[in-house]
């Protein structure tokens, strides 16, 4: 529970690509450890596999495009990446798959299948835990490294947002278990975040200055803000319901 925090707060602040991996290392690690905490719960069990596995690949995906970025670049410094530029196909490779690994972390389409099982399975502190701080932590890297990506990648951006909001509003419709509704919920929340990110290359393709462009980070921000409060009082009260012996599913509540 300690190292998790750590690596949250790594990834967030990560000037440095290495830096960054080592963060979300000591962030997965004991996550997938405490998503199978309960070793006598199926369930828990199946969670903490899954997260484990996809967590994996996401990870290798995340350290095979730095290594593109660094084989064109020779550095893998966000100040030096800003400054030399990542326009090459190679590079593009890399910050391609780099993307694809922050999806992962912040569940948007279509790197978004793992989430309900993994939270319905978990113990609901830890879903807690993994609904807010691993999504505001990859997202607040996301920010600082959004300019890797190319002005045209807005509209492919704001696509895979919009349908993450369809997908994740629609899923929850139609759920039985609050936990499960609450994942879906999350997923749509990223598709929102997400989607200043895409503003944000929009404005730039249009010449908008940078510290106008700040403007749109800053209410993504407190969007997260928000958001996290809110989703961690939510997974909070769940637990409480839990320990009275209620269960999580909506006809049981």
């Amino acid at each position: 529970m300690l190292c998790t925090p750590i690596g949250m707060m790594l990834m967030a602040g990560a000037q440095d690509l290495l830096v960054f991996f080592v963060g979300l290392e000591l962030l997965s690690i004991p996550l997938y450890a405490l998503a199978s905490f309960r070793r006598n719960r199926v369930r828990s069990v199946e969670a903490g596999v899954k997260y484990f596995l996809l967590g994996a690949f996401a990870a290798a995906f995340f350290l095979y495009g730095a290594a593109l970025v660094y084989a064109d670049t020779g550095t893998i410094a966000l100040a030096g990446l800003r400054a030399h530029g990542v326009a090459t196909p190679l590079a593009g490779a890399g910050v391609a798959l780099m993307m694809a690994s922050l999806f992962f972390k912040v569940s948007v389409f279509p790197f978004h299948l793992w989430v309900p099982d993994v939270y319905e399975g978990s113990p609901t502190p830890v879903t807690a835990l993994m609904a807010t701080g691993t999504k505001a932590a990859a997202f607040a890297f996301l920010f600082n490294a959004a300019f890797m990506l190319p002005s045209s990648a807005a509209i492919t951006l704001a696509v895979i947002a919009l349908v993450t909001m369809a997908l994740g509003n629609l899923g929850a419709l139609v759920q039985t278990d609050v936990k499960r509704m609450l994942a879906y919920s999350g997923i749509a929340h990223a598709g929102t975040v997400l989607l200043v990110v895409a503003a944000w290359l929009a404005l730039g393709a249009q010449g908008v200055a940078e510290d106008l462009r700040r403007d749109a980070v800053h209410a993504a921000l407190f969007y997260l803000g928000a958001y996290v409060f809110t989703a961690a009082g939510s997974f909070g009260l769940l637990a409480l319901l839990e320990r009275g012996g209620a269960r999580t599913r909506v006809e049981d509540l």
